[in-house]
This record gives structure tokens, C-alpha cells and sequence, in this order.
């Protein structure tokens, strides 16, 4: 049987020659929180969406996008 006929012959190659990959660097640090509660979704999401912003200033630019005048 020919490995392309095989559906688990790509895991078995991949088992058969591991190959690892280290990790970029983080470029941010993610800031600690402890146990949130949150009495609805929307105020979850508020909270998420605001920790996202914190992290993406913190990023630095990669020059692909403007920053929005």
C-alpha cells in the first residue's frame, strides 16, 4: 500500500522523524489575573476586549498595518 493511500501514514512519518521547534520568544508579557466573575457574557467579553487592547499595546508594531490616524 502507498503512503497516500494510507490515511495514517502522515502521522506515522511524523512519528518516525520528530523534529521540534522552539517557541518564538513572547514579545509581551500577559498580565496576571486571578478567578474572574462576571454576571453576564457581555461583561465578560467588555473585560475581554479590554485585556486584549492592554496586550496589543504592548506589542511592538511589526510595520505590516498604519496605526489608525
Amino acid at each position: 500500500m502507498k503512503a497516500t493511500d494510507d490515511y495514517t501514514a502522515k502521522i506515522r512519518m511524523w512519528a518516525a522523524n520528530p523534529k521540534v521547534v522552539a517557541a518564538p520568544p513572547l514579545m509581551v508579557t500577559i498580565p496576571h489575573f486571578g478567578c474572574k466573575r462576571f454576571s453576564s457574557h457581555r461583561e465578560m467579553n467588555e473585560w475581554k476586549e479590554q485585556l486584549w487592547r492592554e496586550i496589543a499595546a504592548q506589542a511592538p508594531g511589526d510595520g505590516r498595518t498604519d496605526p489608525p490616524a
